[in-house]
């Protein structure tokens, strides 16, 4: 008996141990895994690249047009669009009744019969008798509506547009971010692509200029302190060029992200003239009419408590008692049936007791949450009102610091000029170049970044306000320049609309 209960516990222990080795995870999977996704994504952005092929030139709106239409976080957003009309159309399958067909067959080995005793006279039938076939079958079609089921669908379905909704904010909102993120990108690349060269050179002249002065300093031709003092401003220079490099060679590598092309990905950036600036009005209270009526976060908090408000109506009906409407088609070929065929119609009312006691508890959830909604969305109407003004401020300010950014860069221009014609003089002067070449292109750049600034400042103004080209782009299908010439047309007319 003992070794019979020895083998079993045995034979228990294989079985769990191979059952553990079939389920264990072989961790080469998730390996080859990683490798089919990153193949694929490569895969995808080549083919998303060669769809519409980057030319050798690329302006402004033709970079933010792409961005648009290519861009994979835009593009979750479409999908999640898509898939919350799918789930809408899905919820509007609820209101159709429940119809049940059903077939049945049956068969027993002997008779169905019984006998019978009489409950008035206690007597008892002295024969068997049956009323069924051994063998029948039996077919019926019914069909139900319940009132309150209909009601609670009503408001899911309710719920299931305000989640469309919700979503296409969401997909406006990040357009908004697109828009602000490419046109900061695309100035950085802009400007490194005028201005990197022009770095390079001044770093590799100062790079040959430090090691003139130590030569200088080591032979004894000029006062030690005063070399060292070259030394550390050749220094200075050559750190101040290394951050330079750093900020511009960034800004390609950025900009191919947003517009989901390969980070090496090469074209040619038309120029960027610096136009006329708009003026903003200075009815700000209009402003903030349109931020509180377009902003996408208050549309979705809108959408929101809709939804809040919807549940407590769901809780709200969970409470009453169900009222079913219900006919029902039957056949039966038992033999022994006068009719074996007939129709029945019938109204059935059920009530959950204890349901109702839960659809008290959440009947005071969701006025909760209805009320926190509420707050919420007070609570961000008075941050998007403060967002405005800071856009509004911050605008002003970048105008003022790109007025004295293209003073400074004027005079900049000048006095390197002015040195460059000097060339044959070493020394003090030859260091003077040097830094007078540093500080006008040094200058350059932050005036063409202060330009950009202004620029940036002025998108974040319209990103507070919520407008953006969605409207006018559609669904995005539309090739780039055609998106381009409608995001041209989207930007001048809000150009427009600020200074009236």
């Amino acid at each position: 008996m003992k070794q019979k209960t020895m083998r079993s516990v045995l034979a228990l222990g294989v079985a769990a141990v191979l059952f553990t080795g079939c389920g264990t995870h072989n961790p080469t999977t998730d390996v080859n895994l990683r490798k089919e996704r990153s193949a694929s994504f490569q895969d995808l952005m080549v083919k998303d690249a060669a769809i519409e092929p980057v030319q050798t030139s690329m302006t402004l709106s033709m970079a933010i047009a792409r961005a648009v239409k290519y861009n994979l976080d835009h593009r979750v957003k479409m999908m999640e669009t898509a898939v919350a009309q799918e789930q809408l159309s899905l919820a509007r399958m609820s209101y159709l009744p429940e119809v049940t067909a059903m077939a049945g067959y049956s068969s027993r080995n002997n008779e169905p019969g019984a006998i019978s005793r009489s409950l008035a006279t206690g007597d008892v039938s002295l024969e068997y008798s049956t009323s069924q076939e051994k063998d029948h079958t039996i077919t019926s079609l019914r069909g139900a509506w319940d009132v309150i089921d209909f009601g609670l669908t009503y408001y899911s379905v309710s719920q299931k547009t305000d989640e469309i909704l919700i979503a296409q904010e969401q997909r406006r909102k990040v357009v908004q971010n697109i828009i602000q993120d490419v046109q900061e990108a695309y100035w950085r690349a802009y400007i490194a692509q005028e201005l990197l060269g022009q770095v390079n050179a001044i770093a590799t002249e100062s790079d040959q200029a430090l090691v003139r002065f130590k030569s200088l300093a080591n032979t004894g031709k000029v006062d030690p302190k005063e070399g060292l003092g070259e030394q550390r401003e050749l220094l200075q220079i050559r750190y101040n060029m290394r951050n330079l490099q750093e900020q511009l060679s960034q800004g390609r590598i950025h900009l191919n992200a947003l517009l989901n092309l390969p980070p090496g990905t090469e074209y040619h950036l038309e120029a960027v003239s610096r136009e006329s600036l708009p003026t903003i009005t200075p009815n700000v209270s209009k402003l903030e009419t349109m931020a509180l009526m377009n902003r996408p976060e208050l549309r979705i908090e809108d959408s929101k408590l809709k939804i809040s408000q919807a549940d407590v109506k769901k809780s709200v009906l969970e409470m009453l008692p169900h009222v079913e409407f219900w006919g029902e088609l039957t056949d039966d070929t038992n033999e022994y049936l006068y009719n074996e065929s007939w129709n029945e119609v019938g109204v059935q009312v059920s009530w959950n007791l204890l349901g109702a006691a839960q659809g008290l508890g959440k009947h005071g959830v969701y006025e909760a949450e209805e009320d926190l909604a509420e707050a919420r969305h007070r609570a961000l109407s008075m941050a998007v009102l403060a967002q405005v003004h800071l856009a509004v401020n911050r605008y002003g300010i970048a105008l003022a610091k790109y007025e004295d950014a293209s003073q400074l860069e004027d005079v900049s221009g000048k006095l390197s000029k002015m040195l460059q014609k000097d060339s044959q003089r070493v020394g003090k002067m030859g260091f003077d170049r040097i830094r007078a070449n540093l500080q006008a292109t040094s200058s350059k750049m932050e005036g063409m970044l202060a330009y950009a600034e202004v620029q940036n400042a002025l998108m974040r103004v319209y990103n507070s306000l919520g407008v953006d080209p969605i409207e006018d782009i559609g669904d995005g299908t539309a090739s780039v320049p055609e998106l381009a010439k409608k995001i041209d047309g989207h930007l001048q007319k809000m150009n427009d609309a600020m200074q009236q």
